[in-house]
């Protein structure tokens, strides 16, 4: 799987470019799932371009784990209405 991840690494070393093909895949995933909601055949599709666009969101934030954590704790903290540094 890492001589995988470093080909993507490598298609992907400049930031525009990762950028412009996260914006593709958020516009694809937009269509594809007014289209599953309207055809269950399509929901397989939907699936994959989440993944594709999964898959360069991880290349993206690959060094950025200190926002990626903030916006985590963000994150429950909305869905849970906790604060999650709160100490008791």
């Amino acid at each position: 799987m890492m001589d995988k991840i470093k080909i993507i690494k490598n298609k992907f070393k400049d930031k525009y470019l990762l950028k412009l093909s996260i914006i593709d895949h958020v516009k694809e995933v937009d269509v594809l799932y007014d289209l599953a909601r309207l055809d269950k055949k399509e929901i397989d599709n939907f699936n994959k371009e989440l993944a594709d666009l999964y898959i360069l969101l991880t290349q993206y934030f690959d060094d950025k784990q200190e926002l990626i954590d903030i916006r985590v704790d963000r994150f429950i903290e909305k869905i849970t209405g906790d604060d999650i540094n709160e100490q008791s």
